[in-house]
């Protein structure tokens, strides 16, 4: 019986549905202006730091997540990018991480991030050594803490995705702005 269950189980979520933008709603607002881009002291790497200094200045300052934010990413090496969520009305910088993003050959699907001004949700497809798996990260943002909601596992061009719930949170990066 209990294995009948856990089969049960595996075949619903394998048929579960991908999380959707529209499953974490957010209304934009008016932001009338924007804060200016506080420097972690702590939290994130040189280079991040570096690239995060020229955010304000290098028009980066889109609202593009979750109605107040802005995703900045930048490459880190060869295929390796890295994340940042800025607070567009505090200027708090959020680390986020970084994944590669060196995929097979014969992948044809979407590849790297993927978000909406109007959603909590944030997608990140990755993939390292030009090799198969490809992985479809779920995360969906609090406010304070990124959230793995979903990682989807594809084996090869024609595997269906296998998915894996989990939670890793991501804390933010201290700020200074005295540094600025």
């Amino acid at each position: 019986m209990k294995t009948l269950l856990a089969m049960l189980l595996v075949v619903s979520s394998a048929c579960a549905a991908s999380p959707r933008f529209e499953e974490f709603p957010v209304t934009p607002s008016q932001i009338e202006k924007m804060a200016p881009t506080s420097i972690p002291t702590t939290g994130i790497d040189w280079k991040m730091e570096e690239y995060l200094r020229y955010a304000d200045e290098k028009s980066e300052q889109r609202l593009d997540f979750a109605d107040r934010y802005t995703v900045f990413h930048i490459g880190c090496g060869t295929g390796c990018h890295q994340y940042a969520l800025i607070d567009r009305i505090t200027g708090a910088v959020f680390s986020g991480g970084c994944h590669q993003e060196d995929f097979p050959p014969d992948y044809a699907g979407p590849m790297g991030f993927e978000y909406r001004r109007t959603s909590r949700l944030l997608i990140i497809r990755r993939s390292e050594s030009f090799r198969w798996p490809v992985f479809v990260d779920y995360f969906v943002w609090d406010g304070k803490v990124m959230s793995l909601l979903l990682t989807e596992r594809k084996d090869g061009p024609n595997q269906t995705l296998q998915r894996t719930p989990d939670t890793a949170p991501v804390a933010p990066a201290e700020s200074d702005s005295r540094r600025r």
